[in-house]
């Protein structure tokens, strides 16, 4: 809202009608969404924000300053006004530039939805792969081993999931002797053997 309070304010003006600057808003949504499956891809990837935020701008700034969205396309040396015409923040931002002002917007409207689909397509099964590699991981399933049925969980807590018997014996093992200073959870350390 600040950024379309400043560009009224310096002189901007829709002229392409309240729908083309709606269908616009709505464009850059679906856009944001799709592309931010790359972010989540990123965050389970890295090991702390600041390696997701430096490992981010290396890839977004290439992207973007490649694009029509600073500079016109025409005025760029040839192989760089070949790699714009396929860049996806091109297409987006001839289609934010029409759809407020009105114009020929189909085109480039159709590649950023075209552009959207194949980001969310091939980042959303990377991005939730790496997820729940992360969240099963060998310290992930630690509390997943179901004890057996004598033995109670501390504080009467009881795991979300169960693993077959052999992998819970493994990450036992593994657990007892990771980085906690040889301590296995409360419950897994009472099992003993199955």
């Amino acid at each position: 809202m600040q950024v379309i309070g400043l560009g009224l304010a310096l002189g901007f003006r829709i002229t392409g009608g309240f729908g083309g600057f709606l269908l616009g808003a709505l464009l850059v949504m679906v856009f944001a969404a799709a592309v931010s499956w790359r972010a989540v891809l990123i965050g389970m990837l890295a090991g702390d924000a600041e390696k997701v935020q430096a490992f981010a701008f290396t890839i977004i700034f290439p992207i973007t300053f490649t694009s029509s969205a600073f500079v016109v396309v025409d005025t760029m040396p040839g192989w760089l006004q070949a790699r714009s015409d396929v860049n996806p923040v091109t297409h987006l931002s001839d289609a934010l530039r029409g759809l407020p002002l009105g114009g020929a917007v189909a085109e480039p409207v159709l590649w950023s939805l075209v552009w959207a689909a194949g980001v969310a397509l091939v980042f959303y099964p990377l991005a939730m792969r790496a997820y729940q590699a992360k969240v099963s991981g060998a310290e992930g399933f630690v509390g997943r081993c179901r004890p057996p049925r004598q033995v109670t969980l501390v504080s009467g807590a009881s795991p979300p999931l169960a693993m077959p018997r052999d992998d819970c014996e493994r990450v036992r093992r593994s657990a007892s002797t990771s980085g906690r200073g040889g301590r296995s959870p409360g419950w897994a350390k009472r099992l003993g053997p199955g």
